[in-house]
C-alpha cells in the first residue's frame, strides 16, 4: 500500500498524492553527504540565542569603535546575533571588561576579540558612526 502526503497542489482526491519510493533514494549516488564529525558536533556551538548579558560588552565594545550598536542590530541583525553568539562564548570577558573600563579597549581589542575584524570593517562603515 503506497503511502500519502496532503498537497494543496494535487489534483487527486482529497489533496493527496502518493509518495515514490524513488524519492527515498538520493537521485545522485556522489552527492551523498559523509558523516564528518566536525560538520557533526554542534556541542561548541550555544544552544540558543546569546542574552543581552552574555553578550553585553559587545555594545560598549561597538561604541568605544565609534559604531552604533543600534544601527547594526537594525540594519544587520543577523550579523549582529551572530558577533553576540562570538561575544557570549568568549574566553577573555575579563580583558575586555578591563580594557573597556579602562578606556584602552580601542588599543588593544584586535589582539583578543573574536569580533575584531568585524568591528574593524564596520567602524570603516560611514552610515554604522556613532555620533
Amino acid at each position: 500500500m503506497p503511502n500519502f502526503i496532503r498537497s494543496a497542489f494535487s489534483s487527486g482526491p482529497l489533496g493527496l498524492i502518493p509518495i515514490k519510493d524513488d524519492v527515498r533514494k538520493p537521485r545522485h549516488p556522489s552527492r551523498t553527504f559523509t558523516r564528518d564529525p566536525v560538520m557533526l558536533d554542534c556541542s561548541a556551538l550555544p544552544a540558543s540565542a546569546p542574552t543581552a548579558e552574555a553578550a553585553r560588552e559587545m555594545p560598549q565594545m561597538m561604541l568605544s569603535l565609534g559604531i552604533e550598536p543600534a544601527l547594526v542590530r537594525e540594519d544587520h541583525p543577523a550579523l549582529y546575533s551572530s558577533m553576540g553568539s562570538v561575544c557570549a562564548a568568549c574566553p577573555e570577558k575579563e580583558r575586555c571588561d578591563h580594557d573597556l573600563g579602562t578606556g584602552t579597549v580601542t588599543a588593544t581589542y584586535a589582539d583578543y576579540c573574536g569580533n575584531a575584524a568585524t568591528l574593524g570593517l564596520l567602524a570603516n562603515r560611514p552610515e554604522l558612526k556613532h555620533e
